[in-house]
């Protein structure tokens, strides 16, 4: 959750907005957010970890998306997600990861892979096997867009 602070009032982030709870105001960058750069490209991840989660059950989703993600750009080439693809989601049993742009962005399929790598990169290589959300940023384009990786909704039973 972004803090406010009376120092930081009238402060905004890169996207213009508090990454996480859209307020106008907040730190650029709160306290339990960390930066990952996603080596050999100029996407940055800024990322708040959640609940620590099963390492297979975070693999197995993490596995479908970047399959998911690489048949399209094999398929279709690297472009920039249609309204009707958008949210991006791929799931596991137990987890969701979701990627969309933020407003007037596009989140191109050769992005979001290297999304995927980087949250390989920083979280797999340092064992943060976790619920986490996420702004990406590239390079000059600043915030681009937001991924989330949460619990799947159980399914719904009727007794």
């Amino acid at each position: 959750m972004c803090r406010l602070r009376n120092s930081d009032e009238g402060h905004s982030n890169m996207l213009g907005r508090c990454p996480l709870s859209n307020q106008r105001t907040c730190r650029a960058t709160p306290p339990e957010m960390e930066f990952c750069k996603v080596r050999g490209t100029e996407i940055t991840l800024l990322i708040e970890y959640g609940t620590r989660v099963m390492q297979s059950a975070m693999d197995q989703v993490i596995s479908r998306a970047t399959a998911k993600v690489r048949r399209q750009i094999a398929v279709h080439g690297d472009r920039c997600l249609e309204d009707s693809e958008l949210p991006f989601q791929s799931s596991s049993d137990s987890l969701l990861l979701q990627a969309e742009p933020s407003p007037e962005k596009c989140i191109t399929w050769g992005v979001l892979d290297s999304v995927l790598d980087g949250i390989r990169q920083c979280a797999y290589e340092q064992g943060k096997y976790n619920l986490m959300r996420s702004i990406v940023i590239s390079g000059s384009r600043g915030g681009i867009g937001f991924v989330a990786l949460t619990l799947a909704s159980p399914p719904v039973s009727y007794g």
